[in-house]
């Protein structure tokens, strides 16, 4: 596997898009029943799936569209003020984070990718 280059932590990202729609301007992606094998199937298996642990960047498309999210169980509720086409990418704590800190717990370890 490829690991993010993210600093803090073993993260994991997908990249998707979406449509809000409805009376209520809404888009429910639902990661629980997401087909098995898809790419976002397979993000939501690898990530540590819960609020603290999940970060979501929406960009409308084609609109102005004020939008926002939020996380219940194992869906991410999409809103906003109009319907409208968008993107977004979720970014989300790999399930073993805690196992890689951002701090190496072996400070005796040769480092791979040194910052100067």
């Amino acid at each position: 596997t490829y690991s993010s280059s993210i600093a803090g932590g073993v993260k994991e990202e997908f990249v998707g898009r979406g449509t809000l729609s409805g009376n209520e301007h809404s888009f429910i992606l639902d990661l629980a029943h997401a087909d098995e094998g898809s790419d976002v199937w397979v993000w939501y298996k690898a990530v540590d799936f819960s609020e603290d642990n999940v970060e979501v960047f929406i960009t409308p498309y084609g609109t102005k569209a004020s939008v926002w999210y939020e996380i219940n169980g194992s869906t991410i509720e999409f809103h906003g003020d109009v319907n409208a086409k968008f993107s977004y990418r979720l970014v989300g704590k790999r399930h073993d984070w805690k196992d890689w800190p951002t701090y190496a717990k072996n400070q005796d370890e040769a480092a791979s990718f040194i910052l100067k």
